[in-house]
């Protein structure tokens, strides 16, 4: 096993090269767009591979091929490597006093939810006011998106506002109401209808994504606003994602109220009816850590509208 030791000495020089040939699977190749000679690149990989202590490479009758550590590795280090060069080289860039990053959390699908066009907006609006200020948008499921700000991983998030639920370290502002439709399979027998006939909605299971550990609350939250058109679900299923969320529905094993979401449409196999709003439709809000004090989040804040 990598020693403590070991691991310290690795260096983003042998990392880079490592992901380089296990792109290219040909250290010539990778050496030449690297810019050094394959001896040296050659060497790089086989100091990388002592000092972890497991091959990455073998040869196969076509040249190169990943092992199985390899190939873990290779994905592994291919989501890191990309984060990490980018916040240094944002570092770098950044002029004391003149600079800033303002990193901001959304929800993974936000670019492609119709319920979400007020804040591509508002977002749109801050980067035109504000050149100098590199926007970093991180994209997180519901948990995650949570946790970004409690940490102080973002500065700043959109979200449904159940995201933010009983977190006593977040403050908030509502930024709209959330748009809500009833998502159900082409193929399930209401999608027939040009209307919901909200009584027969008893008769089915409601999937939700769980986005808090107190999947208690989700489930009451969802029964509420069920009730508020007048129904009762037979039962509530939470899920982990939204794909999830959407694979379920699409293969009748129940109906969801969620978004309207541009990549999952008819030809997806899923029909949306537009719900009317009610008491217990959702907000999106705008979140943030409450002893946060960047500007930056202030000149968000001041571009949202008061009259949500």
């Amino acid at each position: 096993m990598i020693g403590t030791t070991a691991l310290r000495k690795i260096t983003f020089n042998q990392i880079e090269n490592f992901l380089e040939v296990a792109r290219e699977l040909n250290c010539s190749r990778a050496a030449q767009l690297l810019g050094v000679s394959q001896p040296t690149l050659s060497k790089s990989i086989s100091t990388l591979e002592s000092m972890i202590g497991v091959k990455l490479f073998y040869r196969n009758g076509r040249g190169l091929a990943l092992t199985p550590a390899g190939e873990y590795l290779n994905s592994a280090y291919s989501h890191l490597y990309p984060e990490i060069s980018k916040a240094t080289t944002h570092a770098c860039s950044m002029e004391f006093g003149t600079r800033q990053i303002f990193r901001i959390a959304f929800p993974s699908f936000y670019d492609t939810d119709e319920g979400f066009q007020m804040v591509r907006k508002i977002c749109n609006t801050f980067k035109k006011l504000y050149p100098k200020v590199i926007v970093e948008e991180i994209l997180r499921d519901f948990r995650e998106q949570s946790r970004e700000i409690e940490y102080g991983n973002a500065d700043l998030g959109f979200a449904q506002d159940f995201v933010m639920h009983g977190n006593e370290k977040i403050s908030s502002k509502r930024v709209a109401r959330l748009g809500r439709y009833l998502a159900i399979a082409i193929g399930h027998p209401m999608a027939k209808h040009e209307t919901i006939d909200f009584t027969s909605l008893s008769n089915e299971v409601f999937f939700r994504v769980a986005a808090l550990a107190d999947d208690q609350y989700m489930r009451d939250m969802l029964l509420l606003e069920c009730n508020g058109y007048g129904f009762t679900p037979k039962e509530i299923v939470l899920v982990p994602n939204m794909m999830t969320f959407m694979h379920n529905i699409r293969e009748q094993k129940g109906v969801g109220i969620c978004g309207h979401f541009l990549f999952y449409q008819e030809e997806f196999g899923v029909k949306y009816y537009k719900l009317p709003v009610i008491n217990e439709t959702p907000y999106i809000i705008a979140a943030w850590r409450t002893n946060n004090d960047k500007h930056e989040i202030k000149s968000m804040l001041d571009l949202v509208p008061d009259t949500v």
